[in-house]
């Protein structure tokens, strides 16, 4: 397959270069390795913590708090996983299980592949998973000189872009042997929840990762920034160096944005290291009471761990932001990326899913949809008022969706109603895009059906398309279950 030189890309790689591979991934370091031409497996890993829990965050629904009536949030990805001969079936049900937890919380018109292994990862390792491909400068791409992470390439793109290569790899240990591959909440307390460390790993696969580095003087490991001491970042392809999407949203205690340090320099290392590193982004402000929001940057860099995740201390077991911290605990369940994580995930570019918007609120709190007569009413309540306005669109026994209007709510306003008149007989399914103020489109399809009466034995509806070469519908509505014996003649009474 052919790729512009602005792509890193798959290569095959020299016995030299896997001998290389397989000394970083022991060392869990291989994150940062920069090849010219070659493939960067972006790995970051998540670590067991040494201790039990006993905590449960749920599903983005629950944590939002809606009620049963607001129907089931429609899934906007499609993850494909190719697992490995050795990939045991109990695990495949729960990496199942994970990835559609991500397909209602992202949107990608083109399929997310992930080539999922299960080997032995070394001490302490639960997973670990990245890119296969990052891409730069691309006409799909918003920001120039940046690098994006395949599948979110592809979201941007909506095309497929790296043939039948996967988006992601990801790797999980078969060194532990109190794996719960249970998808419900009720992890035992000598086990690590193996659904959590998937929707984790897939987290990173996604794009929650940097390309920052630290020279720690072992020339060996693949992260040299120049000299001992010094601290680099940025990813480099015909003589460019780019840094990747979620580094240009990091920055220091001072507010200093990290991209603006000297590249290579001590004066990174040493901020890389600080315990003092934020994510800022203006839709992560929307969701943070408007503040940055913490990094893992321990006083000593830990490749792997370092940067790429939310800093365990701020927020530790239970917290609905607990997801991408480094290191989960036994009998610590997540089953929610969380507000934070979804804000992170806007702000880079990703098209949201429906419950990535419901937890930054810029959805509804209820709905419903009622019939009377021959006009269906719907009811909105919103739980913020960030929505510029919603656009209603209604399907009649199972057509294609079609808009039938909106309904813009004013100032402060939170109950909305939109009403639908002059509907003959028959079944209806409504489904709503909520536009946010920051443009932010999400789309909803409502699971239970609406259906207009009718007081008659039997109506016909209209033939449809008319005219019409070889095949016609016509919709025959009843009042109660019966037989009916239904004749269509054409214009010339045949």
């Amino acid at each position: 397959m052919a790729q512009p030189s602005t792509h890193l890309s798959p290569a095959d790689a020299s016995s030299q270069l896997a001998e290389l591979l397989n000394h970083v991934h022991s060392e869990l370091c291989e994150q940062h390795l920069t090849i010219e031409n070659r493939r960067p497996i972006l790995w970051h890993t998540l670590i067991a913590k040494d201790s039990t829990a006993n905590t449960v965050v749920p599903d983005s629904r629950a944590l939002a708090g809606v009620g049963p009536r607001f129907g089931k949030a429609q899934q906007s990805a499609t993850f494909q996983v190719r697992y490995s001969t050795n990939f045991p079936a109990a695990a495949r049900t729960a990496f199942s299980f994970a990835a559609d937890i991500w397909a209602t919380h992202v949107t990608s018109s083109t399929p997310i592949v992930i080539d999922a292994s299960w080997e032995a990862l070394g001490e302490g390792t639960l997973g670990s998973a990245g890119t296969t491909f990052i891409f730069r400068d691309d006409s799909f791409l918003p920001r120039p000189n940046t690098w994006y992470p395949a599948a979110l390439a592809e979201a941007l793109a909506g095309r497929n872009e790296t043939g039948s290569d996967a988006d992601i790899q990801a790797r999980f240990s078969s060194d532990f042997s109190n794996w719960y591959f249970g998808t419900d909440q009720n992890t035992p307390a000598s086990d690590y929840n193996f659904a959590t460390v998937v929707l984790h790993e897939i987290g990173h696969g996604l794009g929650f990762f940097d390309s920052f580095s630290f020279d720690d003087g072992d020339a060996s490991n693949g992260l040299e920034c120049g000299a001992p001491g010094q601290g680099c970042f940025g990813f480099t392809d015909g003589g460019v160096t780019s840094p990747v999407i979620f580094d240009r949203f990091l920055e220091d205690r001072d507010d200093r944005a990290l991209l603006t340090y000297t590249n290579p320099s001590r004066a990174l290392g040493d901020v890389l290291q600080s315990e003092g590193i934020f994510f800022d982004g203006p839709i992560l402000r929307g969701a943070s009471s408007d503040l940055p929001v913490q990094l893992f940057a321990p006083s000593g860099f830990e490749a792997g761990s370092s940067i790429a995740h939310l800093d365990e201390d701020v927020f530790p077991a239970g917290s609905p932001n607990s997801l991408m911290t480094p290191q989960l605990a036994r009998q610590e369940t997540v089953y929610s990326p969380g507000p934070f994580t979804c804000a992170i995930f806007s702000d880079m570019g990703w098209p949201l899913g429906a419950d990535c918007a419901l937890l930054l609120n810029n959805l509804l709190a209820s709905f419903s949809a009622n019939a009377n007569g021959s006009t269906v009413t719907l009811d909105f309540q919103l739980a913020a008022t960030d929505i510029a306005r919603i656009e209603v669109e209604r399907s009649y026994f199972g057509d294609p969706f079609e808009k039938v209007g909106e309904v813009v709510p004013s100032a402060g306003q939170r109950a909305l109603t939109f009403v639908d008149p002059g509907l003959p007989p028959g079944r209806y399914t409504y489904r709503f895009r909520t536009i946010s103020a920051t443009g932010v489109s999400t789309l909803f399809t409502i699971d239970e059906e609406v259906e207009v009466r009718t007081s008659e034995e039997v109506v016909a509806m209209t033939v449809r398309p008319n005219p019409f070469v070889r095949q016609a519908t016509v919709d025959l509505v009843v009042r109660v279950e019966q037989t009916v014996d239904a004749r269509l003649y054409d214009a010339m009474g045949r």
